[in-house]
């Protein structure tokens, strides 16, 4: 089992790894776990053995291994009890259930099962901790009171000391540490033979939250609010109503689940605002588009749900509601009496909500502009960017109060937070603000430099949470006839000068003029990426810019690699060189396979899916190797198009993009490195953090149709 941890062998693989069936039903609840063998014994101490205790089978429970070594004096146990002080007191063929314990929820009454195999029954237990208030009470159902319960609220990060005596009072103890969750929900809509559920629950605590959901007939999707404290869904889909006929609204602090009467006959859309304050609810009633929702406000340890006023929506919202600010919604709409749209195009309205967030104002048209059908849209700053693929063109659709206007940026790249567009002319990296309009002779806000050390031929990915963009070059020397790939890093914004200067990636693996590397192969420590071997080829940064991550060989038939580099330490716009981090051999994918790249928010993990493995990567680790794991699941995932190098003709598909991938997803909370993948028609969770590859969270979770969405989330962080 210990082989199985983190940073233990550099891969390990779950297809042959047998699972308790409890985990297909939910059911392993607070007892299921690890089993904390004594491990090995510490060496003898000289002049004396460890005592003359012997090894007993203790409860008829015990599984076979469960009993350790027998401890030198003063030694201690493996992975197991505590074993020291000389030996005479200490029960070292005891041994504990768990080698952890699960992570508390925030504050929340905690309660998990802990048993002790091994000594002699009965045993009495007792529980001290660094923080809080915490007890253990064995269960009375067993005579020998080897299993037991540890109750208690977690005061921050704890350390929690369980002791347990046998009836020869020899003892053992475990020191446990417990960081609460502030995401402790995983929801997901599935299949059911009644129609499509919402499931919800606490996967690592085992409880199933489902029975709250008391609308749960024929739920089509669900959303969490931004702070984690609400789970809006729809429900009562049918053929009349394919995405749901009515919403309700779940409070996660209470456990508290209402419809959220509109006087609707279905629900079309239904969107958070950013602070989580107001849910806008798109609805039709007797064949009238209309928009409203509900605010909702704290009062006394209670949220009051208010309604807000409905408004009627003459151009028809035909979207979904995207919102800009916490001050307007926009959405879509292809009947449009108020304008005069062309067959299978749609234009942009929006709606300002007043300032008591009563209602929202008549929804308008954002400018007599319309998109082909397969057009994408996307919240920024002040407005949202529309990629028309038909068009070929991205356009930034201003919202303000005083009117709104749009501003084109034609085939540029477009900044994954909204605030930028780029593009490459005459491979120099030029920058322009989502949001000016441009005159004739205006310059970009912002260029790389222009000669063949600091521009960029090529734009490889853009960072979402700052204005980071990593470039590639093919560099040539004429006076050696050599060549190689050249990374390069940009740092844009308002504090730096009007042509940014890069970084680079150190460890290019240098060819000859036809070709070939210098040392017959590139190294271990060495890319081998360039514009050409770029192309087709996923690659990421990290949304806080201190990772970058790229691949080659994807869906080429034959072997790939992964390599990432840390760019953490580098400075803003030096001329500093980082060094490569780490390279991965990845499998064989042929064309069609889906291939993906998506980082941990906490960017300790990086995960790679291949096909049908799914690899995660420590980034922290050696160079050398470690860290590393692979899971191989059933052949479940659908094919995939290459990723595509044309940003406005497929941007949900651009190399440099965020995952898309709906067969996995991490949990928001940065504290714990949580992700969930579809198996065939099961959903596992494993957490990185704690090395529970070997034992994921398993849930039942029939794959939907037309029915139902099939989405499933993490709850957002609740602090």
């Amino acid at each position: 089992m210990a082989a199985l941890l983190l940073g233990i062998i550099p891969a390990a693989c779950l297809s042959d790894i047998p699972l308790d069936p409890c985990f297909a039903q939910m059911s392993c609840g607070a007892g299921a776990g690890y089993l904390a063998a004594a491990g090995a014994a510490g060496e003898l101490a000289e002049g004396g053995s460890a005592g003359d205790q012997t090894p007993s089978a203790g409860s008829a429970n015990a599984p076979s291994g469960a009993l350790g070594g027998l401890a030198g004096a003063g030694g201690t146990s493996g992975s197991g009890a505590v074993a020291g002080g000389g030996g005479d007191t200490v029960c070292h063929t005891c041994a504990f259930s768990r080698l952890e314990l699960p992570n508390p929820c925030g504050s929340d009454p905690y309660s998990t099962e802990l048993a002790v195999f091994g000594g002699v029954a009965p045993y009495s237990w007792s529980v001290t901790a660094s923080g809080g208030t915490w007890n253990v009470m064995p269960k009375t159902t067993s005579a020998d009171h080897s299993p037991t319960t540890l109750t208690g609220t977690a005061a921050g990060v704890t350390d929690i000391t369980v002791k347990v005596i046998d009836s020869k009072g020899y003892q053992a103890e475990r020191l446990y540490s417990v960081t609460p969750r502030t995401s402790c929900y995983f929801a997901y809509v599935a299949k059911d033979v009644n129609g499509p559920k919402l499931a919800l629950g606490d996967p690592m605590l085992g409880i199933d939250a489902t029975a709250h959901v008391t609308h749960n007939q024929a739920v089509y999707d669900f959303q969490f609010s931004s702070n984690g404290r609400f789970l809006a869904y729809r429900y009562g889909e049918s053929p009349v109503h394919p995405h749901g006929a009515h919403l309700a609204l779940l409070d996660l602090s209470t456990m508290q689940d209402q419809a959220l009467p509109f006087a609707e006959d279905s629900v079309d859309a239904y969107a958070w605002s950013p602070d989580s304050k107001v849910l806008a609810v798109a609805f039709n009633a007797s064949g009238v588009s209309e928009l409203s929702g509900v605010r909702l406000a704290s009062a006394s340890g209670n949220t009051q749900v208010t309604p807000l006023t409905s408004v009627v929506a003459n151009d028809p919202i035909e979207s979904k509601l995207i919102w800009v600010d916490t001050r307007f919604v926009t959405f879509f709409s292809a009947t449009t009496p108020d304008l005069f749209v062309p067959p299978g195009q749609s234009s942009v309205f929006y709606a300002s909500l007043s300032p008591s967030a009563t209602a929202f104002d008549s929804p308008m048209a954002i400018e007599d502009f319309a998109y082909d059908a397969g057009f994408v849209a996307t919240a920024a700053p002040g407005g949202l960017f529309v990629t028309s693929p038909d068009d070929g063109k991205s356009e930034y659709n201003a919202v303000i109060l005083d009117g709104s206007y749009v501003v084109d940026h034609g085939t540029n790249v477009v900044d994954p937070a909204g605030r930028f567009s780029a593009a490459v002319v005459n491979k120099t990296l030029t920058l322009f603000h989502a949001a000016e309009k441009p005159l004739p002779g205006t310059l970009p806000f912002e260029t790389s430099g222009r000669d063949s050390f600091s521009n960029c031929p090529k734009l490889l990915t853009w960072a979402k949470g700052r204005e980071r963009i990593a470039c590639v070059a093919t560099v040539t020397q004429a006076s050696t006839s050599t060549s190689w790939g050249d990374i390069r890093i940009f740092d844009a914004g308002s504090a730096t000068p009007f042509e940014i200067m890069p970084s680079h990636v150190n460890g290019a693996c240098i060819k000859n003029a036809q070709g070939v590397p210098l040392a017959s192969q590139c190294s271990a420590s060495e890319y081998d990426y360039d514009e050409t071997t770029s192309a087709g080829q996923p690659r990421l940064l990290s949304p806080s810019g201190a990772w970058l991550a790229f691949q080659t060989g994807a869906q080429s038939g034959a072997l790939g690699a992964l390599y990432w580099a840390n760019l953490g330490t580098m400075p803003v716009n030096g001329t500093t060189m980082v060094n490569l981090s780490r390279k991965f051999t990845t499998q064989i994918t042929n064309t069609g396979s889906p291939v993906a790249l998506a980082f941990s928010p906490s960017e300790r993990y990086l995960l790679s899916q291949n096909g049908n493995e799914l690899g995660f990567h420590l980034l922290s680790a050696a160079a050398n190797g470690g860290g590393d794991f692979t899971i191989t699941v059933n052949p479940g995932f659908p094919a995939a198009a290459p990723c595509s190098e044309d940003f406005t003709t497929a941007p949900t598909r651009w190399c440099g993009g965020a995952n898309n991938n709906p067969l996995f997803t991490w949990s928001p909370d940065r504290a714990f490195d949580d992700v969930a993948y579809r198996v065939g028609d099961n959903l596992e969770i494993v957490e990185l953090a704690r090395g529970s590859l070997s034992s994921p969270h398993r849930f039942a979770a029939s794959l939907c149709d037309a029915t139902c969405s099939g989405q499933y989330a993490f709850q957002p962080p609740n602090p």
